[in-house]
């Protein structure tokens, strides 16, 4: 009896632990509720909008992961709003909550959806993976979205003809 008694005392500690992973969402990243702002941001940068659809409180340590490596390889290629998978979708804006809904997207978190600024085009989903497949979807991810960026004019100065 003491033994079984020793187990689940354990099993509670442990299971406790992993609930308080999770990760932490940087303060460069957008909240929905701060998505005017993020929209005027995209559009001043001329960056897609990605919506990470996750749970920063989670106890999956591989969820976290996977937030956080999306958070790192797409901040540079996108302005980034993070989208609690505890909340519903009420208030949002109806093409985002169609695309953070579609199954292009997967059916676990961490999943992210790159829409246009004007939130009316969903250019990219990266749905859930782990390890060198999520490496491979990211990098399939920035290729798409450096093919898509609009050109910058170059920031090298000509040099005047020789004489």
């Amino acid at each position: 009896m003491k033994t079984a008694a020793v187990v689940f005392a354990f099993l509670g500690l442990a299971s406790a632990a992993c609930a308080a992973d999770g990760f932490r969402v940087p303060g460069t990243v957008f909240r929905m509720d701060e998505l005017v702002q993020a929209q005027a941001r995209a559009r001043e940068k001329e960056k897609p909008i990605a919506f990470l659809y996750s749970d920063e409180r989670t106890g999956c340590g591989l969820c976290a992961r996977a937030s956080v490596q999306m958070i790192d390889e797409l901040k540079m290629k996108c302005v980034l709003v993070y989208v609690d998978a505890r909340q519903n979708f009420t208030g949002y804006p109806q093409t985002v909550a169609q695309a953070l809904r579609a199954p292009e997207g997967g059916q676990t978190i961490p999943k992210t959806i790159v829409m246009d600024a004007d939130l009316e085009k969903v250019l990219l989903f990266i749905p859930c993976a782990r390890g060198p497949a999520l490496d491979e979807a990211l990098k399939q991810a920035k290729k798409t979205l450096a093919a898509a960026a609009p050109a910058r004019p170059s920031s090298r100065r000509l040099r005047p003809p020789p004489p």
